[in-house]
């Protein structure tokens, strides 16, 4: 044989000898399942509470003035499930009900990191205590900080003929991210 063929084996021989050696090592996966919301101002602080004033017009036999509208932030962080367990929606409650002609309205507007579903405008009344804010969540994220997460416009409507004063008072806005 020649040289090159002898030295070619020489290379083959020690890895024939030694083989080859694998070992499979399983890799645990472990994903929590997340659901954690707040709701901030524009500046990222969280709100603890929104005024709405009903005040006098300047001139008599005018409607009185809504003054005060509010931006919040919803900010969430959802890791969903496993159908059927893999949507989420986000609804708003009043406590206690509010009397005939006053309204509470929300506005969102989806922020744009994941999947964030569907959004919607609703309107709490003395008829509708609760309303959906957004559904078909599934797993994202909103960002925290200044003018992020989903948007929501808080406003009050009234009907001047049916307000008084004893609705003056506090009235619990409760939100909730579930699984639906």
């Amino acid at each position: 044989m020649s040289k090159l063929k002898w030295s070619g084996l020489a290379v083959l021989l020690p890895l024939a000898a030694f083989g080859q050696n694998i070992t499979d090592i399983a890799a645990d996966v472990a994903i929590d399942e997340v659901a954690m919301m707040r709701i901030v101002d524009q500046t990222g602080i969280p709100i603890k509470s929104l005024s709405f004033s009903i005040v006098s017009p300047t001139v008599a036999g005018d409607v009185p003035v809504v003054t005060g509208f509010h931006d919040a932030y919803i900010q969430f962080t959802s890791i969903a499930s496993t159908a059927p367990d893999n949507f989420r929606s986000i609804s708003v409650e009043v406590q206690p009900t509010l009397p005939p002609g006053l309204s509470l309205n929300f506005v969102s507007a989806p922020s744009l990191i994941g999947n964030m579903g569907n959004f919607y405008t609703t309107s709490l009344s003395s008829i509708n205590t609760t309303g959906l804010i957004a559904d078909g969540i599934e797993s994202g994220f909103t960002g925290t900080g200044s003018n992020v997460g989903v948007k929501v416009l808080h406003f009050l409507d009234f009907n001047p003929e049916l307000v008084r004063t004893q609705q003056s008072g506090m009235y619990l806005m409760r939100y909730t991210l579930s699984n639906y």
